[in-house]
């Protein structure tokens, strides 16, 4: 089905699983998780959001990361998606122990995965269906992986990066390379950024590009992606703070 104007409601889904579920977004040091925030304006075929995402360090020693997107067309709010994650440090390993996401609007969804690591299984549900996911070291959430890749280009692991993600019914290996590096103008000023590039499958027809600032932790800058019927999705950068340093 090509999407339009004409049909919002596929589109706002499209946008806001695309912003969502494939941007990374951490701010990281090649050593240690740094808690920050952001604010970022998308948009697809004349449809606007506004995403922000946070990264909190909680009192009993995990994380939890949230991301949000609230999406409008000609001025009335569509849907609104809440991502969230809690997971915690094993070394130098990001190990997610909740998963939560929310759709909500013109469109509604719910799903859920909880992970038991030491019997090396994860729970996930949708609506009144469940399925359980065997688990292997360093498999991700369907957000906390978002947190992995800039760990990835922190530490200089190399060009080619794959990240295991617990989704659904089982495991899908998300796959990403570098392909360049480029000056980019922001609503921030100017960024040093390194260009990711989703590896997409054969039958696969999306293309995604994301920036990540190379002087601020690689973090997301910009995200572009053209679906396989020829809707450009954007992600842009507003505003973010570190660890309260704003910039």
């Amino acid at each position: 089905m090509k999407l339009s104007w004409r049909n919002p409601q596929t589109l706002i889904c499209t946008l806001a699983i695309s912003v969502l579920m494939i941007a990374g977004s951490s701010m990281v040091t090649a050593q240690s998780l740094t808690t920050f925030s952001s604010e970022y304006s998308a948009s697809a075929n004349g449809i606007k959001a506004k995403a922000s995402r946070k990264l909190q360090h909680l009192d009993d020693g995990s994380y939890h990361f949230e991301n949000t997107l609230t999406a409008k067309f000609a001025g009335a709010t569509l849907a609104t998606l809440i991502e969230t994650s809690k997971f915690e440090m094993i070394g130098q390993l990001i190990a997610p122990l909740h998963y939560q996401y929310s759709l909500t609007g013109i469109s509604s969804e719910f799903k859920l995965i909880d992970f038991d690591w030491q019997a090396m299984l994860a729970v996930s549900s949708e609506a009144s269906k469940s399925w359980t996911i065997d688990l292997f070291k360093n498999t991700q959430d369907p957000l906390s992986y978002q947190l992995v890749l800039p760990r990835y280009l922190a530490n200089q692991t190399g060009n080619l990066f794959e990240i295991p993600i617990a989704d659904g019914v089982g495991i899908e290996i998300q796959r990403f390379r570098i392909i360049g590096e480029e000056v980019l103008d922001s609503a921030i000023g100017t960024l040093n950024c390194v260009i990711v590039e989703r590896i997409k499958e054969v039958d696969d027809k999306r293309t995604t590009t994301i920036w990540f600032a190379k002087d601020h932790s690689y973090l997301l800058a910009k995200l572009e992606q053209t679906t396989a019927s020829g809707i450009i999705i954007s992600l842009e950068l507003e505003s973010a703070s570190l660890e309260k340093a704003p910039f």
